[in-house]
């Protein structure tokens, strides 16, 4: 209904600018169209931004990043290397993945925290270099890459 009304608005107008200053028709309705097209590309625009900042927002890019994981085969049980581990939104998620049977742990980026990975764990990395630092450090099997990060499992230590 109210596409039906800004049409019959932007028609009223278009005639209006015709008698006016008697423009020929296809000049009118180009100049509507890109009077139109202009404010919809601009909120598009500014809606894309919006959706891609959430993607990356800290206390957002959760949201995109555990839910792929409820698709993995049991045991799904999966370590999550991430720098900030006290977040309410990660307590958040490691609770609500707890209710559908996913077992999620975070630990930190450092060396010492990644020192001990037994064949078979599931690792959800983000960050390139520690990305590298396990696959220089392990023996590791990419699977399917999740939004904002690398999923890997361990099939062994590189010594």
């Amino acid at each position: 209904m109210a596409a039906r009304l800004c049409a019959l608005g932007l028609e009223h107008l278009g005639q209006l600018v015709r008698a006016r200053w008697r423009w020929l028709r296809p000049v009118v309705a180009d100049i509507l169209a890109v009077a139109a097209a202009v404010p919809a590309g601009l909120l598009l625009y500014h809606e894309h931004g919006r959706w891609e900042v959430e993607k990356t927002d800290p206390m957002l890019h959760y949201g995109y990043l555990l839910p792929p994981l409820l698709h993995l085969p049991l045991p799904r049980a999966v370590t999550l290397v991430e720098a900030e581990r006290n977040q309410a939104v990660l307590l958040f998620y490691k609770a609500a993945l707890r209710e559908v049977g996913m077992d999620l742990a975070v630990v930190g980026p450092a060396p010492a925290h990644l020192q001990h990975l037994r064949p078979g764990q599931r690792l959800l990395v983000g960050a390139d270099s520690t990305r590298r630092y396990v696959l220089h450090q392990y023996r590791a099997q990419s699977e399917p890459t999740v939004a904002g990060g690398t999923l890997l499992k361990i099939l062994g230590s590189r010594e």
